[in-house]
């Protein structure tokens, strides 16, 4: 076996479990603990079926049944555990941005959700905070495509590094306040500017700017 794999048992999944609940931030588990827990699962599984065949006492059996039961319900808690935690970290990064959030101890699995989370968070902070501070209506939800969602998420997974956008402003736009209340403009007319990422989505889709792409 993987010297780097885990050996996962009852007891690892009830101490795993006990240092969720105990400690504040989010553990560090083995890379493939998801891959080694499934496989836990199914030689249990597969323990149950057999003793279907077997002649086994009734009580052993029993026994065995409520284990198995009980590992999943062990799973179940110490998934919500890092869920939660999961969401705090996405609130935190979507709020300020910043890099110092700490990620370190997320699964593969896990940092494509914590991704997905950020994306969504920063997205309905767009379409409803920015612009109620900038006096304009929040957009339902349901006035955006599916096909425009999974743009945006695929476009900020594609660069993450990127956080601006050079666009060239199609009408005049008034001074305005920013993601970070900050101030930006007056811009004129055909007037080129490179506005944080967030914001130059906003004016190009209000038809104010189009974005000027990389040759």
């Amino acid at each position: 076996m993987d010297e780097n794999r885990m050996v996962v048992t009852y007891e690892t999944i009830f101490e795993l479990l006990r240092r969720e609940k105990e400690r504040g931030a989010l553990q560090k588990l083995e890379k493939t603990f998801y891959q080694d827990a499934l496989e836990y699962l199914k030689e249990r599984k597969k323990i149950l079926v057999s003793q279907e065949s077997m002649l086994i006492e009734p009580e052993e059996k029993r026994k065995n049944e409520k284990q198995f039961e009980n590992i999943k319900k062990l799973l179940k808690e110490f998934y919500e555990r890092r869920e939660k935690k999961i969401i705090n970290l996405a609130i935190d990064k979507s709020r300020t941005g910043s890099d110092l959030v700490d990620t370190s101890s997320l699964l593969e699995e896990e940092q494509k959700f914590f991704q997905r989370l950020v994306n969504l968070l920063g997205e309905n902070r767009t379409d409803i905070l920015y612009k109620l501070l900038n006096l304009e209506m929040p957009k339902p939800e349901e006035e955006k495509t599916e096909e425009k969602k999974e743009f945006v998420v695929k476009e900020t997974a594609m660069s993450e590094e990127k956080h601006t956008l050079m666009i060239r402003f199609i009408h005049a736009v008034p001074k305005f306040i920013g993601t970070e209340l900050e101030e930006h403009g007056p811009f004129e007319e055909e007037e080129m500017a490179n506005l944080p990422k967030e914001i130059a989505r906003v004016l190009i889709e209000k038809g104010r700017a189009e974005e000027i792409k990389e040759s």
